[in-house]
């Protein structure tokens, strides 16, 4: 059987993350599922719906704004709309075990029929979805910020090329404004 995702049901799939209720306001949920998207593999990334990406895209600007801004990251359901590809297969074992449909990752040996080539329009918006960092990258930033909290982003971004590490710019500005900023409250609260 053949069901829809929401993009915020593909989303917390694809990253694992579940929303915490009344404990967390909208922005943190929002900011926090933001972030968890951002570290997806590059072929989880791919494997994300039209709505999902478009999702992302808005919430990573959102994010890379000085400083960060997670009240502005809209909704999910804004773009369930343009979730046309979030159709995915479910069985009785799956609803049993999961309770959703799974998303399908490349890679995943998945008979599935063969499509269309890819209309131009689709393959500008794909060059055009924020870069995903690879988890190495990220966690390099937050080990070299945490060995010398002092530390400047340009410092931060000769480092990473000293390890001949790729980066974006921008995902480089948004990881160590996050990292800056736990570090800070971590030394408001003496715990640094």
């Amino acid at each position: 059987m053949s069901t829809k995702q929401t993009v915020e049901q593909e989303i917390l799939s694809a990253t694992g993350e579940k929303p915490k209720g009344k404990k967390e306001e909208a922005s943190e949920y929002l900011g926090r599922t933001a972030n968890a998207t951002s570290d997806l593999k590059d072929a989880q990334y791919k494997a994300l719906s039209k709505g999902a990406k478009a999702w992302f895209k808005q919430a990573a600007d959102a994010l890379n704004e000085e400083p960060p801004a997670p009240e502005n990251i809209e909704a999910f359901d804004k773009y369930d709309d343009e979730n046309e590809e979030a159709e995915v297969e479910t069985s009785p074992a799956d609803k049993k075990e999961k309770g959703k449909g799974k998303i399908k990752i490349p890679g995943e040996k998945v008979a599935k029929p063969e499509a269309a080539a890819p209309k131009k329009e689709e393959k500008k918006e794909e060059a055009e979805a924020p870069k995903i960092r690879q988890n190495s990258v990220a966690d390099t930033i937050r080990h070299i910020m945490c060995d010398n909290p002092a530390v400047t982003k340009e410092q931060v971004g000769k480092e990473l090329k000293a390890l001949k590490l790729s980066f974006d710019v921008s995902r480089l500005d948004q990881v160590y404004s996050f990292t800056a900023r736990v570090l800070e409250i971590l030394q408001e609260k003496g715990k640094l």
